[in-house]
């Protein structure tokens, strides 16, 4: 497993609140992130809502709280548009799927491994999971949505919104991944500096 693997696996199945830096904790550092957790966890309800179709292979806990609330927020959805119906047929049915691929799959991965977006990855000259990720996955969203709208303005607008939440869920994930980096680097220098002391 990959170093984007890992890092994804860190975040696949909760909100940012339970993704604090490490070694922090208390209540002031949870207020203080709270904005930007509550940001981060309704972008990740919104993605579970379709990224089911276009990943593979999640962690054993990455579809757990939050594909429960996003089941219940596409249940909602019904009230404005009966369609989603079929899409949440399809979207239990897809969990399903994953359910199996992941409990039949020999590969070791996180828990909370949020999926390889193998979609994306079909994309012609595409070899980096990375950009996959970050921008054509959105894009596929968008695109999709647009698409969707002659059918049902309802779902091609929520579908087409993923462009966002994927966009703002993907840069809270990696400006986390860059402060964890940092703070391994930091315990790093500090750890050579204070066992060159004891010598």
């Amino acid at each position: 497993m990959n170093g984007l693997m890992m890092f994804s696996a860190m975040f696949g199945g909760g909100s940012f609140g339970s993704m604090g830096e490490s070694g922090q904790s208390g209540q002031g550092n949870q207020k203080k992130s709270d904005p930007l957790g509550a940001l981060y966890f309704l972008c990740n309800i919104h993605a579970t809502c379709f990224t089911v179709w276009i990943r593979s292979g999640y962690g054993s806990e990455a579809l757990g709280f939050a594909g429960i609330i996003a089941l219940v927020v596409m249940a909602f959805c019904m009230a404005l548009e009966p369609l989603m119906l079929f899409w949440i047929i399809a979207w239990i049915l897809a969990v399903i799927v994953q359910r199996i691929i992941t409990f039949r799959s020999k590969n070791v991965v996180h828990s909370r491994y949020n999926a390889y977006p193998w979609l994306a990855m079909k994309v012609p000259f595409l070899k980096n999971e990375k950009t996959a990720r970050q921008f054509t996955e959105p894009a596929m969203c968008l695109l999709v949505g647009v698409l969707l709208l002659p059918l049902s303005q309802f779902m091609g607008v929520f579908l087409g919104l993923g462009f966002i939440t994927l966009m703002v869920r993907n840069a809270v994930e990696q400006q986390i991944h860059d402060r964890r980096i940092t703070r391994m680097r930091d315990a790093r220098i500090e750890g050579q500096w204070y066992g060159d002391q004891m010598k």
